[in-house]
């Protein structure tokens, strides 16, 4: 309901509109009117009966006008239907504008109807001076009885010229004032679509633990606006939002130096937090060299942090989910460097194990920090690598404990296998998909297999190595046989994790935002599809299904990432595949 709070006189009007349900001002007076002992002759004004109400309250009429629109405020202003999804409607996506957000529908809106008012009472007088002379003196004797028997809550000058009622507002809706100037700020849009829209899906543990820790209050804003603009760039394609971030980047950097100044600042959690979310706009900022480095530079800052805070850090839940984020980003630069983990970095997680247990994310961390230390020594950036028979051990060793993380998430969340006999819009590889509790969980799934993928090309590869070498032996059919057997059993391994990847996509498709996914939630398939996609040990039925489906990503804009990933795929022996879905 409306509420229009409107003087008598036309100089000064304002329109008030409160979503509430309440009973009308007018009739709170009337029923007012009747409870108040008077004379049943006596006739009083309007502004007579506002004196009346509590002091504190406008003395006004009251109209209803309509009930609120939801649509966001570019549709409103163009009356266009509006499907008020958030964070962005699909017309404002459509016309590739940004949408300037929805109003609240609680808060109070203050109108100017001045002008209304002026031309309302304008067109009463004038109505009034045209009417025949007897009646109007009548009127105004009548007028003139009542201003001497009673006296105005308004000044001499405050009053109209003709002391004539003014007329009720509800003939004439106000308008409301632009959008534009009842919109929120950028920078709240921003943040309300970071923990609204991001931290919901995200891979960082520490995000949503510190929204619950009340951690917000105490973080620079610069450190969670400058990463929320870039992601509402790439989400919404418009670069100008990417450079408005950057602004907010340099503010971060600059706040993050002065509290490296003194130690006890840099131990404290929000030091770490905006180490970490500030790295987050180098990852997702353009793929430049000078990005790249400074993203490094961020992790190797974060390793540092992480051995000044020393053992008290794992006491608390967001101590540990920073540790875990932070050695989840080292996993990757040492991917990307091909260098061994930070002896910090193990002893640390160590020490976590030992404490608090077999925690799946905690042995998730120990297998990936093990399989990046093999595939440093398989092809080191400068030694020499290790030997097929060696990495068949450890590949094998890894294996098992990569294995025994499969039956740990099944237990805790399994997923449904459907068979398709006839193939539909989300057609499915093989006839196959899977029904998990939720996209979160599906991702899960398809780290692990990824993971197996990988230990399964490092295995197939010793294996043909080792039965190259036999081949050239005299009398070695033994050797020959047993070797032939381990790389066809990698083979398969790697197909089956492969077609259980491909199943997740029709459950992907049916989710209710497969149309308007994010590119957060886009680069949960887009790197597990380039990864089957490059794979040599993926059918080639696999591949083209992939491939297929990278391009149906890539004609959204939330698919940015997926444009070149079917012709420019990484190869498989690229552990950087492993790190960018985790």
């Amino acid at each position: 309901m409306h509420l229009d709070f409107a003087g008598t006189g036309p100089r000064s009007t304002y329109h008030v509109s409160h979503r509430c349900r309440c009973k009308p001002l007018s009739q709170i007076i009337t029923d007012h009117r009747h409870s108040v002992a008077s004379p049943p002759s006596t006739i009083r004004k309007d502004h007579e009966y506002n004196s009346c109400l509590p002091k504190g309250l406008p003395k006004s009429d009251m109209v209803y006008c309509g009930r609120p629109s939801s649509a966001c405020h570019a549709c409103r202003k163009v009356a266009g239907k509006c499907d008020r999804k958030r964070p962005c409607c699909s017309q404002c996506r459509r016309k590739g504008i940004l949408c300037p957000g929805y109003q609240d529908l609680n808060a109070v809106l203050f109108r100017d109807q001045t002008t209304a008012t002026i031309r309302r009472v304008s067109a009463k007088q004038s109505a009034t001076s045209s009417s025949p002379s007897k009646p109007a003196r009548s009127r105004q004797s009548l007028t003139n009885a009542l201003e001497n028997q009673h006296t105005s809550p308004l000044d001499s000058s405050d009053r109209p010229s003709s002391h004539v009622r003014a007329p009720s507002l509800m003939d004439c809706p106000p308008q409301p004032l632009p959008p534009g100037q009842l919109s929120p700020s950028l920078e709240e849009v921003a943040t309300t679509f970071f923990w609204s829209c991001y931290a919901p899906n995200t891979s960082l543990s520490s995000v949503l633990i510190m929204a619950e820790d009340g951690v917000l209050d105490s973080l620079p804003p610069s450190v969670v606006i400058a990463p929320a603009l870039a992601m509402m760039s790439q989400e919404m394609n418009q670069p100008s939002l990417l450079d408005r971030g950057r602004r907010y980047y340099s503010t971060a950097i600059q706040e993050i130096s002065s509290s490296l100044q003194s130690s006890e600042v840099a131990k404290q959690d929000t030091t770490l937090l905006s180490v970490l979310l500030i790295s987050l706009f180098d990852s997702i900022a353009p793929r430049l060299d000078e990005s790249s480095r400074n993203w490094s530079t961020h992790v190797n800052g974060a390793v540092q942090l992480v051995r000044l805070r020393g053992h008290d850090q794992l006491s608390s839940r967001l101590g540990r989910a920073m540790l875990s984020d932070v050695s989840s980003n080292v996993y990757t630069s040492c991917a990307q460097r091909r260098v061994p983990v930070p002896d910090v970095i193990s002893e640390m997680r160590n020490l976590l194990l030992e404490q608090h247990g077999e925690d799946p994310g905690i042995g998730l961390g120990r297998v990936a920090e093990l399989m990046l230390n093999l595939a440093v020594r398989i092809r080191p950036a400068q030694g020499e690598s290790l030997g097929p028979i060696d990495v068949l051990c450890k590949a094998y060793a890894i294996s098992d404990q990569l294995q025994a993380l499969f039956t740990d998430l099944g237990e805790h969340s399994s997923f449904i296998v459907q068979s398709h006999a006839e193939p539909g819009h989300d057609a499915a590889y093989n006839n196959i998909s899977h029904e998990y509790q939720s996209p979160q969980a599906a991702r899960h799934w398809n780290v692990l297999r990824l993971m197996k993928i990988f230990i399964s090309k490092w295995i197939f590869n010793a294996a043909n190595s080792l039965h190259h070498v036999w081949l050239s032996q005299q009398d070695a059919s033994a050797g020959i046989s047993s070797y032939l057997a381990i790389s066809q059993a990698a083979a398969l391994s790697a197909e089956a994790m492969t077609a259980d990847i491909l199943a997740t996509v029709p459950f992907y498709r049916r989710q209710p935002s497969w149309q308007s996914i994010t590119a957060g939630t886009a680069r949960w398939l887009i790197w597990p599809l380039s990864t089957i996609a490059g794979s040599e040990l993926s059918p080639a039925s696999a591949r083209i299904y992939a491939q297929s489906v990278l391009c149906e990503l890539s004609q959204s804009r939330q698919g940015l990432e997926a444009r070149d990933a079917p012709t420019q795929v990484l190869p498989l022996g690229n552990p950087s595949h492993l790190y960018n879905v985790s």
